[in-house]
């Protein structure tokens, strides 16, 4: 089947998050799609809704194994369903992760900038968040692997928070780094928790999932959702791969306590229909993305030349540095959702206050609305 993803669903009015929030305006903020899901997915829902009782559920075998063949048949990686724990989102399983394997008044280290929610699912249970900066150069951001080794040197530091592909910064991380980072976090017994529900959505370079380093396994936990790669957000299912029986227990137990266990009805048949069946229109999706990763490369380096654009290797939020114009992201934030287009402030993910974070999934006509806004704007009041 041939998705047409140029085609512009009318997603006001319809509770929108991303729509409905800041009325008359582009919204090229929060990390969901405007395009219409798979089929499949679709017809699935359907099917539930017709059923007419939507009363509490089981967790079918089904649920589980099409996981386990996504990450088989996509990702060249084994797991047991045994080590699957089921949530409602990837934020619960990461403040799951902090109060079932971390003591209070303990460090979880954190790779910065990052999506805003890793350091209050630290800190809202009673963890200290170590700032990990990454090195960030013209725009290429690397690991700061010297100073990681001296903040996991820390008695008091037992975790660390990986985003892989990260969010904002758009790197996928390689196997070779991946594995410094392993061998720094075995040598001091850090759980490394990774968040991967961006995984899917990777360019010219290849997702390497943590899950497949050496002799991390032990003190892995690995977070994923069908929600960002099928558009699926809404439908609140996400999943935890935790391979070690005792911290998967720990986790489990926060999990519980949280009260954030087991999908929906509606999340459940999500799942099983995406995994199964969603692949085509996922690759339909990729190369429509990566037309408007480039385009809206191009179209800011033309308009806006002295802006600093991060490679998008994947995600797509594209990340941008606009220090050259003399911004602060909070107040420029505000300053163009008054002229009609709703971005990221870099502020939100840390020490980036001259950065924006710019939604591209959306038909490239409204992209290219938005982007014209916000090259205006700059340009006017420079």
């Amino acid at each position: 089947m041939i998705y047409n993803f140029d085609n512009i669903v009318d997603r006001k009015g319809s509770f929108s998050v991303k729509w409905d929030l800041k009325e008359d305006t582009i919204p090229l903020w929060v990390a969901d799609m405007d395009f219409h899901v798979a089929k499949e997915i679709e017809e699935a829902l359907i099917k539930r809704s017709k059923h007419g009782v939507y009363g509490y559920s089981i967790t079918p075998d089904s649920y589980y194994q099409a996981q386990i063949d996504w990450w088989k048949n996509r990702h060249n990686t084994e797991i047991d369903n045994a080590w699957i724990l089921s949530t409602i989102g990837v934020i619960p399983a990461l403040s799951s992760s902090v109060a079932g394997c971390v003591e209070p008044g303990n460090n979880v280290i954190v790779l910065s900038p990052v999506y805003q929610y890793f350091y209050s699912s630290v800190t809202n249970n009673n963890a200290n968040v170590i700032h990990c900066p990454l090195i960030n150069d013209s725009g290429k951001y690397t690991i700061d692997f010297d100073l990681l080794k001296t903040q996991a040197a820390d008695a008091n530091t037992t975790m660390l928070f990986l985003c892989n592909p990260h969010n904002p910064v758009g790197r996928v991380w390689t196997k070779d780094e991946l594995t410094q980072l392993v061998e720094i976090c075995l040598e001091h017994d850090i759980i490394i928790v990774s968040d991967e529900i961006h995984r899917d959505l990777t360019y010219e370079r290849d997702y390497t999932p943590m899950l497949s380093i050496d002799g991390i396994k032990d003190n892995l936990i690995t977070c994923t959702a069908p929600s960002k790669t099928f558009n699926i957000a809404g439908l609140k299912t996400a999943n935890m791969v935790i391979p070690n029986d005792a911290l998967r227990k720990k986790v489990n137990q926060a999990l519980n306590q949280k009260e954030v266990i087991e999908p929906s009805v509606f999340g459940i048949d999500g799942l099983i229909a995406a995994y199964n069946h969603g692949a085509e229109w996922l690759d339909q999706l990729l190369e429509y993305l990566q037309n408007n990763r480039d385009f809206a490369i191009k179209y800011l380096s033309e308009k806006l030349p002295d802006a600093c654009i991060s490679p998008l290797e994947g995600t797509y939020l594209l990340w941008v540095d606009l220090e050259a114009y003399n911004i602060d992201s909070k107040n420029l934030e505000q300053r163009l959702i008054e002229e009609g287009v709703f971005i990221n402030g870099g502020y939100k993910y840390g020490d980036a206050n001259t950065h924006i974070r710019i939604n591209l999934a959306t038909s490239q006509q409204v992209l290219k609305e938005g982007l014209t806004i916000i090259a205006n704007y700059l340009n006017h009041n420079r």
